[in-house]
């Protein structure tokens, strides 16, 4: 079992990665409505134009980008933690064998 900090820490990289997909999510849907309204000078679409002459991606691109990014991430941390997690609980099942294999010899003696 991890320890307090650790699960602080694994819950606050969680929910910093989800607020990064959010983002990106954000950023898609920004993008899909901005090409979809009628009028080609709306706020959204020259906000788009102008982050893509920018940054060299559109909104779609980048949110993309933010969300394949942060799942990513995501799965990295599950794996790293869920690793941790399986050798502390191996290391208290060989200290438990232990401990009983030296409570029967004890015993016999």
């Amino acid at each position: 079992m991890l320890n307090q900090k650790q699960k602080t820490l694994e819950t606050i990289l969680y929910v910093l990665f989800g607020l990064i997909a959010l983002g990106g999510l954000t950023l898609i849907v920004l993008d899909f409505v901005g090409m979809s309204l009628s009028n080609v000078n709306n706020v959204i679409r020259v906000a788009n134009n102008n982050f893509a002459r920018t940054m060299k991606m559109t909104f779609l691109v980048f949110g993309s980008l933010l969300l394949v990014l942060s799942a990513v991430a995501s799965a990295i941390t599950l794996a790293v933690n869920g690793q941790k997690a399986e050798l502390i609980e191996e290391k208290k099942a060989r200290r438990r064998q232990r401990m009983e294999l030296e409570d029967t010899t004890a015993e016999l003696e």
